[in-house]
This record gives structure tokens, C-alpha cells and sequence, in this order.
């Protein structure tokens, strides 16, 4: 179930700042995605707009905007995030061929994103998630 909804500002071209809180909570975790979070929404190659959507665009916005805060913070391992972000993308309503095309693009492409990861990243990254174990 989600709580929050998504209102954002423009930061530059690419990046956007989440304004106001947005969870989402499962029988195991609640995770929050906190005001101030820098996100791209849903990382989707332009060439693709035409068949996913735009990054800002679709029922898959909560999900991705999760994932980046997720991502960013470590918070949990790599593959759990990946699937959690399934999860989610299938408790927006989100197409199963769609969700399981952003899956598997998160799984293939997200390890160089995850890899350039930093202490300070991760530190930073950590203000605007919070996960909480049940």
C-alpha cells in the first residue's frame, strides 16, 4: 500500500526534488522516500519513451521515485530493491510485460549506478529513505 502522493519541482533538465514524503508498506517493510530526494524518476532511455512511457509519466512513478531513494541509500541489498521495485510496480496497477521489461532493465543496468556509490553518497542518500523492518 502507498502513502503520499508524488509533487516535485524541477531542480535541472534531468533531475527533479520530491516535495512531501511517499511510502510504501508490505506485511515485512515500510519504506519512505523523504521531501528533498533528488530523483530522475523512472530511468527510461529516451528511445523507449515510446513504449514504457516518459520518466515522469504513468503509474510507475511511486515505484521509481522509491527505487531511487532505495538505490541511493543502500538501505537494503541491490536485488532486494530490484524486487521490491516489482512489487511495488505490480500494487500501482502497472501491466505485468511492463513491470517485469523495468525489472530486468533495473537488473541488467542499475550494478553501474550502484557501483559508483561513494561513502558520501550513500550518507547522503540515507536522509531521504527510511526503511523500517516489521
Amino acid at each position: 500500500m502507498f502513502n503520499g502522493e508524488i509533487t516535485i519541482k524541477r531542480v535541472n533538465v534531468k533531475r527533479w526534488e520530491l516535495v512531501g514524503d511517499v511510502s510504501y508498506q508490505n506485511e515485512n517493510l515500510r519504506v519512505t522516500a523523504k521531501s528533498g530526494l533528488k530523483t530522475d524518476g523512472a530511468s527510461i532511455p529516451r528511445a523507449f519513451w515510446g513504449v514504457i512511457g516518459s520518466p515522469l509519466t504513468g503509474k510507475y512513478v511511486k515505484s521509481a521515485i522509491l527505487h531511487d531513494a532505495l538505490y541511493a541509500s543502500e538501505a537494503l541489498p541491490r536485488k532486494q530493491c530490484d524486487e521490491l521495485f516489482r512489487e511495488m510496480l505490480k500494487a500501482e496497477g502497472v501491466s505485468m510485460w511492463r513491470r517485469n521489461t523495468m525489472y530486468w532493465a533495473v537488473r541488467a543496468g542499475g550494478g553501474r549506478v550502484w557501483k559508483r556509490h561513494t561513502k558520501k553518497s550513500i550518507d547522503r542518500g540515507r536522509r531521504y529513505c527510511e526503511v523500517i523492518g516489521f
